[in-house]
């Protein structure tokens, strides 16, 4: 829909469902052009509401909140689930991914990367020995391609770490193999997780009920590193 359309919605659903007391701030603000429950934007016209639309479009995918980390090229936000006022952090996870447990529950680091720009796209995941996610529950590791959606492969294995156990290593360390062909009989059932054979992808690592260690930042996901 057009922005004045939406923001003229936004009034009326306001009447019904009241903003938070925290919100009276940021409504003040929005009352000097008559975004208020029950009004209609007054003052600006269709293009310049479509202007600042268009901004906030640039800027929601891409915002990273003031307690994000970004850890050996893994992004989080330990406070996620948990907005407060922090608006655009709230519209980030709507745009990614419409809500988020809080980081006591599960939380979700997440890496961006490019198989065209890395290794012809095989990659190893190396936990140390006692380094693997720190979880009361399981964990899991899944792979999207550039639109977000699952990969689709022959194998149709869509995530690693829970469902088939993953084979440590002797020295208790684990690796996990990313690339989209099958890596042969050498890499154990449930170390083989499948990326696209090009473009762009990410992989999203699950921890459910993580351990203290994970939510205080004070644990770290690996780097993903090229296969020789």
């Amino acid at each position: 829909m057009g922005a004045r359309e939406f923001f003229d919605r936004m009034c009326a659903v306001m009447a019904i469902n009241p903003p938070a007391p925290d919100d009276a701030p940021a409504m003040r603000r929005f009352a000097t052009i008559g975004i208020r429950p029950g009004g209609e934007v007054e003052g600006l016209s269709d293009a310049e509401l479509g202007s600042a639309a268009a901004t906030a479009q640039r800027q929601i995918p891409v915002y990273l909140g003031a307690n994000s980390v970004n850890q050996n090229g893994w992004i989080y936000d330990p406070t996620l689930g948990a907005y407060g006022t922090d608006y655009l952090l709230r519209a980030t996870q709507a745009w990614n991914g419409l809500g988020a447990a809080l980081s006591e529950d599960a939380i979700y680091p997440t890496f961006f990367g490019s198989v065209d720009d890395m290794n012809r796209g095989r990659f190893r995941l190396h936990f140390a020995p006692g380094k693997l996610p720190p979880v009361d529950a399981f964990w899991s590791l899944t792979a999207y391609d550039a639109d977000s959606y699952l990969v689709p492969n022959p194998a149709g294995i869509y995530a690693v770490g829970h469902q088939v156990p993953v084979a440590l290593n002797p020295d208790g360390s684990l690796d996990i193999t990313l690339q989209y062909a099958d890596p042969g009989p050498s890499v154990p059932t449930g170390n083989w997780l499948p990326i696209p054979e090009s473009g762009d992808f990410s992989l999203t690592l699950r921890l459910y009920a993580p351990k203290p260690e994970a939510v205080q930042s004070l644990w770290h996901p690996p780097p993903l590193a090229p296969l020789p």
